[in-house]
């Protein structure tokens, strides 16, 4: 079978993807190719990730604003929705971003070729889409991650849900059991929970949100239950079955135990995500992957088949979208002017939009031990700022970490009103390398939240 060549071919057209495009075509390449197997261009986040979950949570914030209207002074505010009006809005949301031919335009305009098909490397220079075969000098893989779905007995017999068919849902279950208690089943449950559903959510390690600060997971755990989710930590879901119509799932603490079991109407998969390169052929192409099965980089991004580089998801760093970009650009100009450009993963901030939103960056209390700081911390609760008064939304903190030697800030947490803007404040301080006390020092806007860093840094032991 002979192959049609090119420079440059791109796998997949995500943040990281377009990104690498991008880079690409700026730093000069020759003939590029993207390949994307999916329907809609744009890849996890703008089709059924970040965008589409961040829609229903802004629905889900207007609801529960009407629900105090009277504590404002505004009786009369609004009502509920139905789900099925939130899934209209939200789809709206989707079609703005990637229906019609707006991305395709891009990447025909940044003069690449677009290949539809799932890519599989066939040989170190060769991939096969479709029944044909290319070739190029280099490729850039950007293929994202895939939904993680834990072996549990009887889990594919009764069925569940994951991101993508909750997201198709006309109208909210009665009743869900969330297996895994990150990200995923966090913002879920808080959506799922203000249309009605009863949810539960089963967690393997102590607290839901088990990478995140244990401080601020508490924050988030108290508002969850406000809402009615009921939560179990430090337990796993060990099998499922059916009865009377119903699912019914068998849940025991880690560690053993007494088993209970839970009677609900849907079961949605929320434990993470794993490696995508079992389907992409890394055997074939010479990429040598870890344990985990992510391929082994370089600095430059570069597997260990020197003419493949890997951005985002699959690169198995940080599964971020801002990630996936800054990768994706970095790829995309290394494979064209050489090995030139590193990504520093120093100060990554990151937000989570459950009840209440998180914002993080750097190392968490316990990480920062188990890495041999010597840590001091300091606390400020909201509920103390005047700000918390006006809003009504006294609940959350900020968290900051420092090197106790050098008082140097190695880690910001922030759970509340607006802390995925907020920690950017934190983001910034820990890459110019400043110290908590000139945080403590600098004047803040008043009324804010924002008060609460300054206050955190000022309380550092």
């Amino acid at each position: 079978m002979t192959s049609e060549k090119y420079d440059l071919v791109i796998i997949g057209s995500g943040p990281a993807g377009l990104a690498a495009l991008e880079a690409a075509a700026e730093a000069g390449a020759g003939r590029v190719a993207i390949v994307e197997s999916e329907r809609r261009l744009g890849g996890e986040c703008p089709n059924w990730g970040c965008m589409p979950t961040k829609s229903l949570l802004q629905t889900v914030d207007i609801l529960e604003h009407c629900g105090r209207g009277a504590e404002f002074g505004v009786p009369n505010c609004g009502g509920r929705t139905d789900f099925s009006a939130a899934r209209k809005r939200q789809r709206q949301v989707i079609d703005y971003l990637t229906a019609g031919p707006r991305l395709s335009n891009h990447v025909r305009k940044l003069g690449a070729d677009l290949i539809r098909g799932r890519a599989e490397f066939v040989g170190p220079q060769d991939v096969a889409v479709g029944g044909r075969r290319y070739r190029a000098g280099k490729f850039v893989v950007c293929a994202g991650s895939e939904t993680l779905v834990p072996a549990i007995p009887g889990l594919d017999r009764v069925g569940y849900l994951t991101v993508r068919s909750a997201l198709d849902l006309e109208r909210a279950p009665l009743s869900v059991l969330f297996v895994g208690g990150g990200p995923v089943g966090v913002e879920f449950a808080r959506i799922f929970s203000v249309f009605g559903t009863a949810c539960t959510v089963v967690e393997a390690g102590p607290h839901v949100l088990p990478k995140e600060d244990r401080d601020v997971a508490a924050v988030v755990s108290e508002s969850l239950r406000r809402l009615g989710v009921s939560l179990m930590p430090s337990a796993r879901a060990v099998g499922f079955g059916r009865r009377d119509g119903r699912i019914v799932a068998e849940v025991e603490p880690v560690g053993g135990g007494k088993r209970r079991e839970i009677p609900v109407d849907a079961v949605m998969v929320s434990a993470g995500k794993r490696s995508p390169w079992e389907g992409l052929g890394a055997a074939m192409a010479g990429i040598r992957l870890d344990s985990r099965g992510y391929p082994v980089l370089d600095g430059f991004l570069r597997t260990s088949n020197r003419n493949v580089y890997a951005a985002g998801d699959c690169a198995g760093r940080m599964a971020f979208t801002s990630v996936a970009h800054r990768e994706g650009r970095a790829a995309g100009r290394n494979a064209i002017r050489g090995n030139r450009m590193k990504v520093d993963l120093r100060v990554v901030p990151h937000g989570i939009y459950g009840d209440p939103e998180v914002g993080s960056v750097g190392l968490t209390e316990d990480q920062a031990k188990a890495a041999g700081y010597r840590v001091a911390v300091g606390l400020a609760p909201f509920g103390v700022l005047s700000k918390s008064i006006v809003t009504g939304e006294p609940l959350g903190l900020v968290k900051i970490v420092c090197d106790r030697k050098t008082r140097e800030i190695i880690g910001g947490h922030v759970a509340g009103h607006s802390a995925s803007e907020i920690v950017h404040i934190l983001a910034l301080a820990m890459r110019a390398r400043l110290k908590c006390t000139d945080l403590a020092d600098m004047t803040y806007a008043f009324p804010t939240y924002s008060e609460a860093v300054g206050l955190a840094a000022g309380n550092v032991g």
